[in-house]
């Protein structure tokens, strides 16, 4: 099950620990969740939706979520 340390972790593959630690802060207070251990997989997409544009590369975080497709995956439309 989803949670904020899954959250926090995936994004640990793009950002320092510090700085993953307030990114997740930051996305969890603008999707009004709470940093709980039990989330739906829906809170984690809402709380991905609104990690702040920081102008680093978020797919290894969204992969690490299994929110995204891997590189070179088509996408289905």
């Amino acid at each position: 099950m989803p949670s904020y340390d899954t959250f926090v972790s995936a994004l640990e593959t793009r950002f320092d620990f510090h700085s993953a630690r307030v990114v997740a802060k930051d996305a969890v207070k603008s999707a009004g969740l709470e940093d709980r251990t039990d989330w739906t997989d829906d809170e984690l997409k809402l709380a991905a939706a609104n990690i702040p544009s920081v102008g680093k590369d978020l797919r290894p975080v969204l992969e690490r979520l299994g929110l995204a497709q891997p590189e070179g995956e088509p996408t289905s439309n």
